[in-house]
């Protein structure tokens, strides 16, 4: 995993960054996602593509027994 620092612009509109050569996303949007104090940029049309492209380091057992919450699409959706 790469990290870097950069500065933040603020301007009357928000706040912007400029994204690193060696970083840049391939795609024309992002999404952005804010947990806690952080912010996470997901490209718009892969959203899902981390998760599956690494579905094979999960474990068998994985998440054998769990707890599943009632879905709420409104309330998880990435829209």
């Amino acid at each position: 995993m790469t990290y870097t620092t950069v500065d933040i612009k603020n301007k009357k509109e928000g706040q912007s960054i400029n994204i690193p050569k060696d970083m840049m996303i391939d795609d024309d949007k992002v999404i952005i996602r804010k947990i806690g104090n952080a912010l996470y940029l997901i490209p718009h049309k892969t959203p899902w593509k981390n998760m599956i492209d690494n579905l094979d380091t999960f474990t068998d057992d994985f998440m054998e027994e769990r707890n599943q919450p009632n879905w709420n699409p409104e309330k998880h959706s990435f829209d």
